[in-house]
């Protein structure tokens, strides 16, 4: 997970980040995640790496991985429980919103989920697996709140999958006959 803040104003970043911390914290805690390991911040603006894991995982959670989760999400998820597990983490992510309030800039990602604020605008995405991988690759795009949806989408274009003419094989030549 990246957290990062930019506001040209020294007090009220200071303050924006404890609240942001905070409200990731508990979002994470919702989400059954514990941290494992924080990076120290960068400063100027703020931006800190947090890494998180799953606190009690199964050995069938550890084999199956993501695989597991992503099917149980669908098979589960018109459950009554599911909408209960999806209310709580709403209400935390929504602590996480508010406490961007007062910042200028920033950019969270955790797995699958972006949020990008720039000004008045922001953007909650949900990564496709390659933008993961991309920014796996790139963290230094999560200091980049002006232009990282851009950035993802071009890096995307440079590793797209070739269309089906580009993947038809050429016609074989005929030999004439003598």
């Amino acid at each position: 997970m990246t957290i990062y803040l930019d506001d040209p104003d020294a007090e009220r970043i200071a303050d924006a980040k404890r609240e942001v911390e905070r409200a990731v914290r508990a979002w994470l805690e919702v989400q059954g995640m514990e941290i494992i390991h924080e990076a120290r911040p960068i400063s100027g603006s703020w931006w800190k790496t947090l890494v998180a894991r799953v606190k009690n995982p199964t050995e069938e959670d550890v084999r199956n991985g993501t695989k597991l989760a992503g099917r149980a999400a669908s098979l589960y998820g018109l459950d009554t429980r599911q909408a209960e597990v999806d209310k709580v983490q709403a209400e935390a992510f929504a602590a996480v919103m508010k406490a961007l309030e007062g910042v200028d800039s920033a950019v969270i990602h955790s797995g699958t989920l972006l949020v990008v604020k720039y000004g008045t605008s922001v953007i909650r995405r949900e990564p496709s697996q390659l933008d993961v991988e991309n920014l796996r690759r790139h963290p230094i795009l999560t200091t980049r709140p002006e232009t990282i949806v851009q950035e993802l989408q071009d890096l995307a274009k440079e590793h797209q999958p070739l269309t089906w003419e580009q993947q038809a094989l050429p016609e074989p030549q005929r030999q004439l006959e003598p």
